[in-house]
């Protein structure tokens, strides 16, 4: 955790400009309709949430998060990182949340067992307000439970 990876100035002047940007609600990959050959993106009730449509910022994106993964990451796991997903830009309504989950690995129930489904190894959070109610960001698993503030990189 980097606690001021963006300063509170650098948060509220991009912040200033996403809340221009358009918005809709986030779906999330189907594994029981997707196919090596077509993924089918559906609607879930554990995550009410929305994907900015960032335009021109997607450049400035990339290099925040380019920063911080050969400022902070590589260093932390003692290797590099030979390429990233296009970061996502989410927005969260009063109400929105997203529930628990593994950003690659997904659980089959009736085989019991995890499975790696997306090529994930690093997941990073970069928060650009705290001026909600709520706003926990929980490891279950670890029982830690943190509550970001704007600038945060997790």
């Amino acid at each position: 955790m980097v606690p001021d990876f963006l300063s509170a100035e650098a948060c509220a002047a991009l912040r200033e400009r996403i809340d221009a940007l358009p918005s809709e609600r986030l779906k999330v990959v189907d594994l029981e309709r997707s196919t090596a050959e077509e993924v089918v993106r559906t609607y879930d009730d554990r995550r009410v949430t929305e994907r900015v449509a960032v335009g021109g910022l997607q450049d400035e994106l990339d290099k925040m998060v380019r920063r911080a993964l050969t400022e902070t990451i590589a260093p932390a796991v003692d290797r590099g990182v030979s390429w990233f997903e296009a970061p996502q830009l989410l927005r969260y309504r009063p109400g929105g949340f997203y529930r628990g989950h593994a950003d690659s690995d997904n659980f089959f129930s009736d085989e019991g067992v995890w499975k790696k489904t997306l090529d994930r190894d690093i997941s990073l959070l970069l928060y650009l307000n705290d001026d909600d109610q709520g706003g926990r960001l929980d490891f279950q698993h670890f029982e830690y439970s943190l509550r970001p503030r704007a600038g945060m990189l997790v």
